[in-house]
């Protein structure tokens, strides 16, 4: 992977699993990899096929409701946290060919951008 070519990656784990409950329901929240690099955290998606507006929006309802109710909180990353900081609330960055407004519909975690990339290189930018 390209990202290892430099020594700002840190860390790189796949498909990270977070547990959580939901209105008495268990839920899951597993993005395809979490990495640290140039000293920021990042949850990646990589979609090689396209997907539909609708199936974006499905896509990104679990993300939503783990990151706007505060699930995020008891996350593995938070390993991280300088003792007494603020939450860590990871970036989060797309490898598809789509479109970053078709890619977007229906993410509203809030504080964050989603970045969309159309190749891994791109994320060093």
């Amino acid at each position: 992977m390209i990202l290892r070519e430099t020594d700002k990656l840190r860390s790189f784990q796949v498909e990270p699993r977070e547990p959580f409950e939901r209105l008495g329901k268990a839920m899951l929240y597993a993005p395809d990899a979490l990495f640290v690099y140039d000293r920021t955290i990042y949850l990646m998606e990589v979609q090689l096929s396209r997907l539909s507006r609708k199936q974006w929006a499905q896509k990104w309802r679990v993300a939503n409701l783990y990151f706007n109710e505060g699930h995020y909180r008891a996350a593995g990353w938070q390993r991280w946290r300088k003792q007494g900081g603020e939450f860590i609330k990871p970036h989060f960055v797309v490898v598809c060919p789509q479109d970053v407004g078709l890619v977007g519909e229906g993410f509203d975690v809030q504080g964050r951008v989603l970045r969309v990339v159309h190749s891994v290189e791109e994320i060093r930018g």
